[in-house]
């Protein structure tokens, strides 16, 4: 067995993330050694000098020990959300992989306190047959988080690397751990401003992705135009992308001063969905179309015009947005994952975070700079895109050249990034029949000091598809006739509008709805005026004209 499988089985029972602590003994240290402070997790330890430490993942610190001395590790993890648990319970869970392999045996389960008097239990043990390992583990509960110490080399080894490993576990002590952080210096580019680079794919690649590369490129002081070349990370860069992450990880990275960009749905409540998929999976669970079956002239047809209401002409102006549940649901249906259509894929950047106020901070390209999300909300978007995050930063963290403590605060949020939080959320909530909610958060959005004019439009718009869709025909019409005021060359308040009256049981709207949904098609086939409506409505998020997704820039 070699050292690396060695360790890989000897960690197999922290795969739940736990953290290391040290045992009551007391022993000197020296003038040599190196101390490293944990505020994140909340712990120091100290090392000797010619020893090395990693601690790129702050959930599991590593001290290595130099090449003139057999192979030996110190893992320190860290884990949170182990309310209610005892000591002994947590201590029983984190070896219940080891305690299934081959030759394992616990030599030694003994309670002990660290330097402060914390409750610590510590514990022994031997595992494998023919390269047989030892490790001293050292287990700690600290309110919500647990803390492992693991001390580990080949048995043969032990007692040469023994003293070392008791020096530095009895150095081990708590400290009061950073319950929020924020990065300052962090440029912020915004969904318009990237939508105007030439990156590649740009027509299939959501700018909000080129906008967050952007901004961790230039924080670190580098030129977001490199994203027109690659998306890559610069060569000698460290590159850290995972999926399965967590709050723990978004405060590992930016405690330590590095943003990292992370995949969230659109809103907590609904997410944009791919029109053509959307109609295939409705149809399909409507048992209208068969999978895996030619479709006729009629059926096709039907996935056309349904694709048309979902994106195009007959659509609200982001589509169709569902639920991530039905999301997964139609992804199940046509085994794909339909939600992640790059053009749908919104990408923010995690700046900072607070315990306190349970948020996590974002320069988010469409809703502004320093954007406060809480946890719920945070997990759950990020769930959608599995907690799917990446991290951009070169080998030397001194080398950012905007980014530092004594960085102005962030600009407050324009009120134009303001109204694209509160339609967006708006136009979500009633995409799943949160009517009263969509109501109030449209209304509190066209209501807001210095609503930009493609926004109040927009507004209104949306307004009265609530409106309509809770049965006050009256209002819906005043809404639609307001949004055509605002910006006639738009074709969907006159289309609406159409719709709305053809249902009515008044005969002047009746007739009235040819006439307004000619119209409606007249516009579609004006350039000028679909010219006109583009230059004027926001771009601050993938929108849909007349023919379906209309290009980001």
């Amino acid at each position: 067995m070699s050292a690396r499988h060695f360790v890989r089985l000897a960690l197999v029972s922290h795969a739940l993330v736990a953290v290391i602590v040290a045992p009551s003994v007391a022993n000197s240290q020296s003038r040599n050694d190196h101390v490293y402070v944990d505020h994140l997790y909340g712990w120091s330890v100290s090392y000797p000098d010619n020893w090395t430490i990693d601690t790129l993942d702050q959930a599991f610190v590593q001290i290595h020990q130099p090449s003139t001395l057999p192979y030996g590790l110190v893992g320190i993890h860290s884990a949170r959300a182990l309310k209610g648990a005892s000591l002994g319970d947590f201590a029983d869970r984190m070896m219940a992989n080891e305690a299934d392999m081959a030759g394992f045996k616990v030599l030694s389960r003994r309670s002990t306190t660290l330097s402060d008097g914390t409750p610590a239990l510590e514990i022994d043990d031997v595992m494998g047959t023919d390269l047989v390992g030892e490790s001293r583990k050292l287990f700690v509960l600290r309110g919500d988080r647990g803390l492992v110490v693991d001390a580990e080399t080949y048995r043969d080894s032990f007692p040469a690397l023994a003293p070392f490993f008791e020096k530095i576990l009895g150095s081990f002590g708590l400290v009061a751990p950073t319950t929020h952080a924020l990065i300052l210096g962090v440029p912020f580019i915004g969904w318009g401003d990237a939508a105007r680079l030439d990156y590649h794919d740009k027509n299939i690649l959501n700018p909000s992705v080129p906008a967050s590369l952007g901004m961790m490129l230039e924080y670190w002081g580098l030129d977001r135009h490199l994203v027109e070349h690659s998306l890559e990370a610069p060569q000698g860069w460290t590159s850290a992308s995972s999926e399965g992450g967590t709050i723990d990880s978004v405060r590992s990275y930016v405690a330590r001063g590095i943003p990292i960009m992370v995949m969230l749905a659109m809103t907590p409540a609904a997410h944009q969905a791919e029109p053509t998929a959307a109609a295939m999976a409705s149809l399909i669970g409507s048992g209208e179309i068969s999978p895996g079956t030619n479709l006729t002239q009629s059926q096709l047809q039907h996935v056309q015009d349904l694709t048309s209401t979902n994106a195009g002409f007959g659509s609200g102006i982001l589509g169709k947005m569902v639920s991530a549940d039905t999301l997964r649901h139609w992804g199940e249906v046509l085994g794909q994952p339909i939600w992640q259509e790059t053009v749908f894929e919104p990408a923010r950047v995690a700046i900072g975070f607070d315990d306190d106020r349970q948020v996590v901070i974002l320069h988010d390209p469409s809703f502004g700079p320093a954007w406060d999300v809480s946890y719920n909300d945070f997990e759950t978007m990020w769930r959608l895109f599995d907690h799917n995050f990446t991290a951009l930063f070169p080998v030397d963290l001194t080398r950012r050249s905007s980014g530092h403590p004594s960085a102005a605060p962030y600009a407050p949020r324009t009120p134009s990034q303001h109204a694209a939080e509160s339609f967006v959320f708006g136009y979500a909530l009633a995409s799943v029949g949160h009517l009263v909610e969509a109501k109030a958060r449209l209304n509190a959005g066209l209501n807001a000091a210095d609503v930009p004019a493609g926004y109040h439009h927009l507004f209104l718009l949306e307004l009265g598809r609530v409106a309509q869709a809770s049965g006050d025909t009256a209002l819906a019409a005043s809404e639609y006739q307001q949004a055509a005021t605002l910006m006639p060359q738009h074709h969907r308040a006159w289309l609406f509008l159409s719709q709305l009256y053809e249902h009515s049981s008044r005969p002047e709207w009746r007739a009235e709805s040819g006439k307004l949904r000619k119209k409606a098609e007249g516009l579609c086939r004006d350039v000028e005026a679909r010219s006109t409506v583009r230059r004027s409505l926001p771009h601050d998020f993938t929108m849909m004209g007349c023919e379906g997704l209309l290009p980001p820039s």
